[in-house]
């Protein structure tokens, strides 16, 4: 067994874990693509940061609430295996691994035709609102985080560090957890959040996925927490009004006036991809209309 999770390579062992390579590395962690050596099957391990279990009790909150997500079965939700250790203490969570591309890397390629993003975007509530109904609370949706299989599946993956919401007044878990640019107002300000940032960060994806950024993009992450805290988020003309309107009730600063659950956003989205135009959705948006001028 290696102590040091940072010098993992392929072929290492841990326990019934091959490790085949790193598969991503971040804030929250690092996650090694793995072969499963007893039930022979792919996973991802992800090894958690040690600032997010620094201390014992930190370390007992996040098992009971992994614990707690792991229980989460939906096809648009990231199966989580199970929740292991290293001979050393390292805690680590046994992921499904989804061949695919994640839809951060499908963006880099240019914004989606709208009824692609749609499509994402409905799949991804329909994940959210599965996950809500058990209180639990994602806090970190972004793009690398929804993973699209090749069947066309959105797996909304990383749950293993969702809260849950077991009380009305209960705070964050491992502090502002989260993503400039993605967290809501109230989450930036390091504030009590609720399902409602979910929301908020699923509006700002669909933004993304159709104009190729989002709408808080900035040069610096302080000019960006100005603008989550402070500018209103303007969407080019070209998107249609009726998914302008569900953007932007996502995207109320304040959360007691956007949607209150994830089903009502679900229920109008799936209204809105109802009514589109099914040729003019198979094409994006003009980039001509993604200019600086629209969002700010």
């Amino acid at each position: 067994m290696l102590n040091a999770v940072s010098t993992l390579s392929a072929g290492d062992r841990l326990g019934n874990y091959q490790i085949l390579g790193l598969a991503g590395a971040g804030g929250m962690g690092m996650v090694y693509r793995s072969l499963d050596t007893k039930l022979e099957r792919l996973v991802a391990l992800k090894f958690l940061s040690d600032q997010l279990v620094a201390s014992k009790t930190d370390k007992e909150r996040f098992l009971r609430e992994a614990r707690t997500a792991s229980s989460l079965d939906h096809p648009n939700i990231g199966v989580i295996h199970g929740i292991e250790e290293t001979s050393d203490g390292r805690t680590f969570i046994v992921m499904a691994f989804y061949e695919g591309e994640t839809l951060a890397h499908k963006i880099a390629g240019g914004p989606l035709p709208l009824g692609e993003a749609v499509d994402i975007a409905i799949q991804t509530a329909r994940g959210l609102t599965e996950a809500h109904a058990r209180a639990v609370i994602h806090r970190d949706i972004k793009p690398s985080n929804i993973i699209l299989t090749q069947q066309r599946v959105a797996k909304i993956v990383d749950f293993g560090l969702a809260r849950v919401n077991s009380s009305a007044d209960c705070t964050q878990t491992f502090g502002a957890a989260g993503t400039i640019g993605y967290m809501s107002p109230e989450q930036t300000l390091g504030k009590p959040v609720d399902q409602r940032t979910d929301m908020w960060a699923l509006g700002v994806v669909v933004a993304e996925m159709i104009t190729g950024r989002t709408p808080f993009q900035r040069d610096s992450a302080p000019a960006a927490i100005v603008a989550i805290l402070n500018e209103a988020p303007k969407l080019p003309d070209e998107i249609p009004l009726e998914l302008r309107r569900i953007l932007y009730r996502a995207l109320s600063k304040d959360a007691a006036t956007r949607y209150p659950t994830c089903s009502e956003m679900l229920a109008d989205l799936e209204v809105f991809r109802s009514h589109i135009d099914l040729e003019s959705a198979k094409t994006p948006i003009p980039r001509s209309a993604v200019n600086d001028a629209a969002f700010r």
